[in-house]
């Protein structure tokens, strides 16, 4: 049951134009870089996730590879979530943010945006260009997912500060973190407290949990002003 459950999630998670891709090309050597990274992503955030989860939280392989699965996307729970260690929480968040693929079913970042953030910081670090499976990732691509993560990161810091200042005294910090996160990735994991929070804070959530499935590019899309025509003196700022 948990095999067949993680399968679906998995597919349900990887996008329409993945499955399609595979579906009709079928080799690796023939698959669109889209495709190449989110099948990467995809393997690299499972055995990542299933070690940690069997290492961390003493789970067996298999509830560790659901649990890895499940956190993306799916919201299911086969152990107790609230019985996790702080690490095993904070690990857990990781997952939920990053959340599933482009046309899939799930929130958060992305795949595509935490393979196209991280292979951005390699090429600035190794001065190189941001390539990956022979082929370049364009600057538009980066400055995008630099904006997914920033309004993503302020959407979930804003709604737990809202949180925290209505439910601080009741539960704790990771606590509300978690649920925040989880509202934003639309995922329905929860440690226990969701029942519990004040109307006000439900209302919270539901606007996170919006505000998350519509997705943080679109939003900010639909508020943009039109361009500007005006060109001013550029000028260096120290970064660092």
């Amino acid at each position: 049951m948990n095999l067949t459950t993680s399968f679906l999630i998995i597919l349900g998670g990887s996008g329409f134009f993945v499955l399609a891709d595979v579906f009709r090309n079928r080799r690796w050597s023939k698959l669109s870089m889209h495709t190449r990274i989110v099948l990467s992503m995809n393997l690299i955030l499972l055995a990542g996730g299933t070690i940690f989860f069997a290492l961390e939280e003493r789970l067996d392989l298999l509830a560790s590879f659901f649990q890895s699965a499940t956190a993306r996307t799916a919201g299911f729970n086969t152990v107790d979530i609230g019985s996790f260690s702080q690490a095993g929480l904070l690990f857990m968040m990781a997952l939920m943010f990053i959340g599933a693929s482009p046309g899939s079913t799930g929130g958060g970042i992305k795949t595509t945006t935490t393979f196209t953030l991280f292979l951005s910081l390699s090429s600035l670090m190794f001065r190189r260009e941001p390539a990956a499976f022979k082929r370049k990732v364009g600057n538009e691509s980066i400055l995008k997912a630099f904006q997914v993560l920033l309004l993503s990161s302020f959407l979930v810091s804003g709604g737990s500060f809202l949180l925290l200042l209505i439910e601080g005294e009741r539960f704790s910090f990771i606590s509300i973190l978690f649920e925040t996160v989880s509202a934003f990735a639309t995922v329905g994991l929860s440690t226990g407290i969701t029942t519990e929070l004040a109307s006000l804070s439900k209302g919270v959530i539901m606007i996170i949990m919006f505000a998350g499935r519509v997705g943080p590019i679109t939003i900010a899309t639909s508020l943009k002003a039109k361009p500007s025509h005006l060109s001013h003196v550029e000028e260096q700022v120290f970064i660092g």
